[in-house]
């Protein structure tokens, strides 16, 4: 493994357990909510509020489990020795968008590309 590498997997491990805390305290936050949903909410109006700022926290946890993921996949594909190739191209990744961005799997082409034809 190279010195870029190895500062690439520990930047990593330390992003990943930074995710994974994340995630879990956002968990805390999501029950949390779905406890308030199902009090007796006298006003519709305070009901309403409950409900949208549930379902923020529903998208913010699954926004923090898929970077969470990310990362944990990147650890896995240094330690395949696939870290910093496209997984669609197979070219290398650009290093400014894995500084940026270590978890990236694909370059800014391909990245781009899947975008287009999944909006």
């Amino acid at each position: 493994m190279t010195n870029e590498t190895k500062a690439a997997l520990t930047i990593l491990l330390e992003r990943h357990g930074q995710a994974c805390l994340e995630y879990e305290e956002q968990l805390v936050h999501v029950a949390e909510g779905r406890r308030s949903l199902t009090e007796d909410v006298a006003d519709i109006v305070d009901h309403g509020t409950h409900a949208a700022d549930f379902a923020n926290e529903e998208l913010l946890a699954l926004s923090l489990r898929q970077r969470r993921d990310q990362l944990a996949d990147a650890v896995d594909r240094i330690k395949d020795g696939a870290y910093g190739m496209c997984q669609r191209c197979r070219e290398p990744i650009d290093v400014e968008r894995l500084l940026i961005f270590p978890g990236a799997a694909q370059c800014v082409a391909c990245q781009g590309s899947y975008e287009r034809r999944h909006r």
